[in-house]
Formats: C-alpha cells, structure tokens, sequence
C-alpha cells in the first residue's frame, strides 16, 4: 500500500523542544498566501535569527475546528535563514505530513500539539528556532519553519442520509464496533458492481489518482463473515492505484462525507475460492461499507518518510484492501 509521503526535515525539526520567544525576528515575516497547491510567498530579514523556539499565526483559517484526537493534514515549507531561499516544501510535491493529535504526540511535542487543536483547518504559523538548537541551520541564523493545516479527516461519514435504497441490496446496520452487513438469503453472487450510496457527503470529490482516507468494513457475499475491518481504530490511507479493482472504480467520484456500500464482484476483487486458493486473500463476491474521510492528491514517489511522532501515521498494508496477491 502506498502511504503519503512526510516531509521527514520538518518531522526531525519538529521533534526538537519548542519553548521560549524571539518574536522581534517574527515580526519581520512578509507572507502572501499563494493557494493550496503552491508554497506560500515568504520574504524576511536576514539573516533570520531568534533566541529561543517561537512561533506566529501567519493566516487565520476559516474551516473546521482541530479538535485533540483528530487526524489533520499539514503541508510545511522550509526557509534557509541566512538568504532567505525556500529549502524544502510540501505543497508543491503534494506530500504533506499526516499528523494524528493523540497523546503520543501531546507527550512528545506538546507545544505542536497545542498550536494544532487551537487552529481551524486553512491556518498558516511560522515557527523557528535558535541556530545551535536547529540541525538543519547555520551558527548563525535560524531556519523558518512555515506550516499550513490543510485538511481535517473525519471521523466518520457526514452527510444526508439516503432513504430509497434499491431493492436487493445487502442490509448494513451500523452499530458501536462498525457496520453490520447482512447477505440477502438465497441469492447468486453479483456479476457487477455496485457502488451504492448510504450516507451524501459535500466534501472533495475523490479521483482515481488521489490517496484517500477511509474507515471500511468488509465481509464475503458466499458466508456473511467479516473478514476485514479497521472500523474503530484511526483511519486507513491508501492510493486508489494500489486497490482492487471494484475500490478504484467504485470510489473515484464519490465525495469526502460519503458511506459508500460497495459491492464487488469476484473478478474485480480476489478472485474466485480457486484462483484466491493459496493466498490470505478472501475469494467470490465481496461487500463493503466505506466511509469516506478524506482525499489527497498522491504523491508521484512512494517512499514514506517519518511522521512527526516519530511513527508512520497511517494503518500497514495489510489493513487495506490491496490489489496484490497475499501469500501464506
């Protein structure tokens, strides 16, 4: 499974202690918002220098709150503080940081954690460091550290329910520990897909390129059995080009807020019980129920770097319906 990628300068500068002030240097940051896919334009005094760690709200947000427990997507540019020259960033490489508010992450950077769950999502802060406490900068100036949240992942779908289901249709009743699905009685597997609704969200539309962010359950058409689910644990993220068949085309076009119940025939899942024979993978027809959380862009490499705690933030690839063939 393909993870987002992090920004691993920011994630080690992140790691380091953010305590004291030096908001005269701050003062001197010019910051034009230049939108979500592009670094911001920064311009400051050099060389950039302050005494102790500090940080400033460059831009107020105007979206959803950052509450403790939220999953939020935070895009970061780097800024060498002896020219002023951008070093590093993660808006135009479309590979921001996954930063999951739990207590790991209150415990091990609490000055972060407090920044994050007293913003809203599309607020921008500056933050910055004494040059002999920041490894990427000089002895002499300190490097400015600017950071965007630029998603909040829900925590469950969010939307208007859907009252008129078609007929035949498994049932889904969804209860504290996920959904249950129930299989029509006496019915042959399905030959198509389907990708029915059961909660219209209004967020982004998801496209067949993007990484998304779901909470899912899965069971197989032949028993009714659950033979996946990461229903209450955080979110799973995973590129749709790296998913079975019947995700990628039944997800692509749906929207952030949706539960989706998809249903999937054989071949635009495992396979049959004989071709699966030999594999973890579950064979025949198969039903989810999706929530969909949230969407990225994703990013044209592959290779996950650390997340801010220090922990890769998304669930393993084993928790996500992979197009690959498991072996025993």
């Amino acid at each position: 499974m393909r993870k987002p990628l992090k920004l691993s300068a920011a994630a080690a500068i992140l790691a380091l202690a953010l305590t004291g002030c030096g908001q005269h240097a701050m003062d001197s940051i010019d910051y034009t918002d230049k939108g979500v896919d592009k670094a911001p334009e920064v311009s400051f005094q050099t060389p950039f220098k302050v005494d102790d760690a500090t940080t400033k709200v460059l831009k107020q947000g105007d979206g959803a709150d950052v509450d403790p427990g939220d999953t939020v997507i935070v895009n970061a540019a780097l800024y060498n503080g002896e020219d002023g020259k951008e070093v590093q960033d993660t808006y135009q490489s479309k590979q921001p940081m996954t930063v999951v508010l739990n207590d790991d992450v209150k415990d091990k950077l609490p000055e972060l954690y407090d920044a994050l769950v007293n913003a809203k999502v599309g607020t921008t802060f500056a933050f910055a460091q004494a040059p002999d406490a920041s490894k990427t900068g000089s002895k002499d100036a300190s490097v400015l550290e600017v950071y965007t949240v630029s998603e909040k992942i829900l925590d469950h779908a969010e939307g208007d329910e859907v009252k008129d289901l078609p007929s035949g249709l498994p049932s889904v009743k969804i209860e504290d520990d996920g959904p249950k699905i129930t299989i029509p009685k006496d019915t042959e597997q399905p030959t198509e897909l389907t990708a029915q609704n059961l909660i219209n969200g209004s967020g982004t539309e998801v496209k067949a390129t993007d990484t998304v962010y779901v909470k899912y359950a899965g069971v197989k058409w032949s028993d009714g059995k659950q033979f996946d689910s990461n229903w209450t644990k955080d979110p799973t993220s995973f590129a749709l080009d790296q998913v079975i068949t019947g995700w990628k085309n039944g997800l692509k076009g749906k929207h952030v807020g949706d539960r989706v119940e998809l249903v999937v025939p054989a071949d635009q899942a495992y396979g049959t019980d004989e071709e699966v024979k030999g594999t973890k993978n579950p064979g025949g027809a198969l039903v989810f129920v999706v929530d969909i959380l949230g969407t990225q862009p994703t990013p044209q490499q592959a290779t996950p770097s650390p997340s801010p705690s220090g922990q890769a933030s998304s669930a393993p690839a084993s928790a996500a319906p992979s197009a690959s063939t498991e072996n025993k």
